[in-house]
């Protein structure tokens, strides 16, 4: 209990960190576009840089995290994250910011599957669930703050005075992180089976049909939360529904409170539940319905908005289901890869969606009407039924 006392807070604060590095493109998405006279297209690029590192880094990290020293490895990527940090608010060009971008992405990919695989070694297998749910809560808890107080202080201080105190406390963190080394390190005292080599590890889980089945699902439902709460959400409130820059932020942080308490209550229940993936298949089909309404319906009042941004996070807490399934259902030596493939999968989607709906969102300047966004934005909805029918 006292290892997990210890472990659990600070991989938490990592993990937080790694969402801030993912998300905070929303909150910059207009400085950008004014104060370093980018395109749509050039900010959806800059900003999928990060998922650009974070896909290349996701099977090597789950392999090496399984079999290596788990503590070394994240004290260095906590270290990677502020340095990156640092680059990406500093450079003198775009082309360097892309590079710290990278890096971010590359450094927040150890993030998730080191909480997951050391949380392993800590817990029962059916505590797991609501561990991480617990971890997911208090970073989304944090995140939606975040999105409600980051706003003023940006208008007031500029994004450049937020990234390089978030870049300090990312170093601050690997200190942290290495005041644990030997918790980390330490070996489950299960029997565990013999860790393939790296090449063979992934061939195994990418010839695994329910590894593939997995990150399919998460590639179609995780989408709403790595294009839509990290970057375009924002935009799409202020043009289809009137708000102002600031109201669409904090709107978007309802989306991370919905998703903050769906993941305990989801961990509770999950012990309970015979069949998971029905569970899965009816959250996709309600997080459908509340996507459409949320495109297309008029006149939404402050209220009514809040309450739908909110259902639509409690489905998207749902996505943890698929993290935990696999993380128990393919063979034990391939479920670090397992986890990594899904969350690889999930910054492939930002990768493909944000410059690509930057490009037609673009193409459509000045941007003055709300039928163009509302045809792009369908893209979601499109997802989320493809989901629905892989399940």
């Amino acid at each position: 209990m006292l290892k997990l006392l210890l472990v659990w807070p600070i991989l938490t604060f990592f993990l937080l960190l790694a969402v801030f590095s993912q998300v905070c493109g929303n909150l910059f998405v207009n400085n950008l576009l004014y104060q370093h006279h980018l395109s749509l297209t050039q900010v959806g690029l800059l900003n999928s840089a990060f998922f650009w590192g974070y896909l290349l880094m996701q099977l090597p990290a789950g392999y090496w995290l399984n079999r290596y020293g788990r503590g070394y490895l994240l004290f260095i990527a906590a270290i990677g994250l502020g340095v990156g940090s640092f680059l990406f608010v500093l450079a003198p060009s775009a082309a360097i910011s892309f590079i710290g971008r990278l890096l971010m992405g590359l450094s927040a990919a150890f993030a998730f599957v080191g909480l997951v695989i050391n949380l392993g070694h800590c817990i029962k297998k059916e505590s797991l669930h609501f561990a991480i749910g617990l971890s997911s809560m208090t970073c989304l808890l944090a995140m939606a703050a975040l999105q409600h107080q980051l706003p003023p202080v940006i208008e007031q201080y500029g994004w450049q005075f937020v990234m390089e105190r978030f870049a300090w406390v990312s170093i601050f963190a690997g200190v942290l992180i290495a005041l644990i080394f030997p918790l980390l390190q330490a070996r489950s005292s299960e029997k565990e089976e013999p860790i393939l080599p790296l090449f063979q590890s992934i061939a195994q889980a990418m010839t695994d049909a329910t590894v593939l089945k997995l990150g399919a699902l998460a590639f179609c439902f995780f989408s709403i939360f790595t294009v839509f709460v990290d970057l375009w959400g924002s935009l799409f409130l202020q043009k289809v529904h009137n708000f102002d820059q600031q109201s669409a932020t904090r709107l978007i942080a309802w989306v991370l409170l919905g998703m903050a308490f769906g993941g305990p209550i989801l961990g509770v229940s999950h012990r309970f539940l015979q069949r998971p993936l029905w569970l899965l298949k009816g959250g996709t089909l309600v997080a459908l319905v509340l996507m459409l309404m949320l495109i297309f319906a008029q006149d939404v009042r402050l209220y009514e908005m809040i309450g739908l941004l909110f259902m639509l996070g409690l489905c998207c807490s749902l996505n943890l289901l698929i993290y935990t399934v696999a993380n128990q259902w393919p063979a034990e030596n391939i479920r670090g890869v397992a986890v990594a493939f899904c969350n690889m999968m999930t910054a492939f989607a930002a990768i493909v969606f944000q410059p690509l709906m930057g490009f037609a969102l673009m193409r459509w300047q000045p941007m003055q009407g709300q039928l163009e966004f509302q045809l792009i934005f369908l893209a979601f909805p499109i997802m989320l039924l493809a989901a629905f029918f892989i399940i």
